[in-house]
């Protein structure tokens, strides 16, 4: 019966309702096909520990459109951070986290492993492959409706929030963050990769800064037009500089078409 009434649900309200670790995975997994749900409300449920936040992986992984997870004035503490965010990796639909930093219980520990979920530096595919949807982590939001009539309206508070995790919740909002992560994060692009490719790969490797090198982030800092327009030049040098052999190929494919020999600077 759960199951059924649970396809309809846009919201669920669990706050100070002395829900624990088992009671959440018993909603939990009610909830995973509740393909409308856009809010959660779990506030003050201070009985949940890491071990229930960590069956939240479930519902974060389904077919449910989660945006909003309410968990204020919980101490969710190191183990629960790294919890939720085991379960938010490969999510594209939660925006916004509302915890309550001052209590939370989460040290540098727990707001490293978020950094890293949002912007994973070990290599260009994993910055690429970390999370772009979350926006907001905190407290901060107004206690009114959208214009729509739905929820709450969010506003841009980082307060307690390390700059380490703020940066990149801001860099979520913009709609190449995946782009400009990557162009913050690995200044010297390694282009030898794609050599295979050959001269065919050359189109895309421009395009890729093509709007992009143009375009000033608004919520970065030291992310400057002329900066992105050197890593493109730099990008595309690289290339071309690491294909002399093809120049030299064409052109001997040249020769012999034409019957004749040429100097390699006709």
């Amino acid at each position: 019966i759960i199951r059924v009434a649970a396809l309809h649900l846009e919201q669920v309200f669990h706050d100070d309702d002395d829900l624990d670790d088992e009671g959440l995975q018993t909603l939990v997994a009610a909830l995973t096909n509740a393909t409308t749900l856009r809010n959660m409300h779990l506030s003050r449920n201070r009985s949940i520990t890491a071990a229930g936040l960590r069956a939240l992986s479930q519902l974060f992984s389904s077919a449910c459109p989660l945006e909003t997870l309410f968990l204020e004035d919980m101490n969710i503490g190191d183990e629960g951070a790294e919890a939720l965010v085991d379960g938010l990796r490969g999510n594209t639909t939660l925006k916004h986290l509302v915890l309550t930093p001052d209590s939370a219980g989460i040290t540098s520990t727990g707001w490293t492993a978020f950094s890293r979920l949002l912007c994973d530096t070990s290599s260009i595919n994993n910055t690429y492959r970390s999370n772009h949807s979350l926006e907001h982590i905190g407290d901060g939001y107004y206690n009114s409706s959208n214009p729509d009539g739905s929820g709450k309206l969010f506003r841009s508070c980082f307060r307690g929030i390390p700059p380490a995790v703020s940066q990149y919740l801001k860099i979520n909002k913009e709609n190449y963050a995946a782009k400009i992560k990557i162009g913050r994060c690995h200044p010297d692009i390694p282009v030898e990769v794609f050599f295979g490719y050959k001269l065919k790969f050359l189109p895309l490797l421009v395009s890729w800064f093509v709007g992009f090198g143009t375009r000033k982030c608004s919520n970065c800092q030291n992310s400057t037009t002329r900066e992105f327009q050197r890593r493109e030049l730099s990008a595309v040098y690289k290339f071309i500089r690491g294909m002399p052999m093809l120049a030299v190929d064409g052109q001997m494919r040249l020769k012999s078409s034409c019957g004749r020999k040429r100097k390699f600077d006709e």
